[in-house]
């Protein structure tokens, strides 16, 4: 729906957006996902596209006390990077009757970090319930370069360097809700979380490779070691409900990359402060008592808008991302397929910068069963 649901309590399915939610965990519930991506890229001179399939994220809910407290464990991706460009250079000859040295640079980065995170959610009163999630922050980034002449006599040469990070992270949230305003299927509720500041520590090892010759120029055990410090984010969300079939949702998503250090401990210029708008509808329409292929479904769309963190070139990278996609509940149980179509445009082709079209797909599998129960009759 363009958000990520953190004022959004559905008993029926995971949610990993806000720990204050998992006190209203009655099933046990698991899910995972698949997604595939295609960004579109173009500049001023020409243009590439770039296809990714990755694995959303694994989550495991179970009720420890059901409707009151639940538990949580959830592995995910935190950030991930993938680029490359391919250059050619040519360098004058340094003394008269000499050739000129043409060559090919290739760089390339790939990496990211992960969380692996347990926490609980536990209901205060009717209307409001907290939680708490710790986590273990981890990842690799490696960036690598390869060099090859189109003249004879010079042996190509690469250099790569990894850095691995570590960390632990803590997120608290809050939940309220007021149910039964007008009739008994109607209600607001309201969400935020606070994920604090990572400090990760980092160690680099830098290898490169002349013509067949390896040579380790930083070891990770021997190389500096750095800190990297991830930004603290706060997440808000308001969710209207009009009855049991149909709900209007929003958030607001800020992250301070201001105060971003890499591995050396610096600070970034090109990096800003993070402002997220987002925007969704929900009609359940499975939840009607007629009987049709249309009323089998789970219908949603949303919309949302992303400031970004990058400046580049006095420019602010921006997002625009539209989403809509279908819910496919089990007839037998409440397991559910879900399917998310997303179609956006991120950045400019002015001050020499680069426009992308975004299309993405979703695939969600979410499995609700009863578990745990002591059965009274056999």
């Amino acid at each position: 729906m363009g958000v990520s649901g953190v004022s959004i309590s559905n008993r029926l399915v995971t949610n990993l957006s806000n720990p204050a939610l998992w006190h209203n965990t009655y099933f046990t519930l698991a899910s995972g996902g698949l997604s595939f991506s295609m960004h579109d890229a173009r500049d001023e001179f020409g243009s590439a596209v770039n296809n990714h399939v990755a694995i959303d994220h694994f989550q495991l809910q179970v009720p420890i006390y059901r409707e009151r407290l639940g538990v949580s464990v959830a592995l995910y991706p935190e950030t991930a990077s993938r680029f490359s460009a391919i250059n050619q250079f040519s360098v004058p000859p340094a003394t008269v009757g000499a050739d000129t040295v043409n060559y090919t640079t290739f760089y390339r980065g790939e990496g990211g970090l992960n969380r692996f995170e347990a926490g609980f959610g536990y209901k205060l009163s009717e209307n409001f319930a907290v939680g708490y999630a710790a986590s273990v922050v981890f990842g690799t980034q490696r960036t690598a370069t390869d060099i090859t002449f189109s003249t004879p006599g010079y042996q190509p040469a690469a250099f790569e360097t990894r850095i691995s990070s570590l960390g632990y992270g803590h997120r608290l949230g809050f939940y309220g809700q007021y149910l039964g305003i007008t009739s008994s299927s109607d209600g607001i509720a309201f969400g935020i979380t606070a994920s604090l500041p990572v400090d990760m520590g980092g160690k680099r090892e830098i290898n490169t490779v002349t013509g067949n010759t390896l040579t380790v120029v930083e070891g990770e055990d021997e190389g500096p070691q750095g800190n990297l410090l991830l930004p603290m984010e706060l997440n808000t969300g308001l969710t209207v409900y009009f009855n049991r079939y149909a709900m209007l949702t929003g958030e607001v998503l800020m992250q301070n990359w201001s105060d971003y250090q890499n591995f050396a401990g610096q600070t970034e210029d090109f990096l800003k402060d993070r402002l997220k708008l987002g925007a969704g509808f929900e009609y359940a329409a499975f939840r009607r008592p007629e009987s049709s292929l249309f009323t089998r479904l789970g219908y949603r769309a949303g919309v949302s808008y992303d400031a970004g963190h990058l400046e580049l070139n006095d420019k602010q990278i921006q997002t625009l991302l539209f989403s809509a996609g279908l819910a496919i509940p089990s007839p037998v149980s409440g397991s559910s397929v879900a399917i998310n179509f997303e179609y956006g445009f991120r950045g400019t082709t002015s001050h020499e910068l680069v426009r992308e079209r975004i299309f993405g797909i979703r695939l969600t599998f979410n499995l609700t069963e009863m578990m745990f129960l002591q059965r009274r009759l056999q």
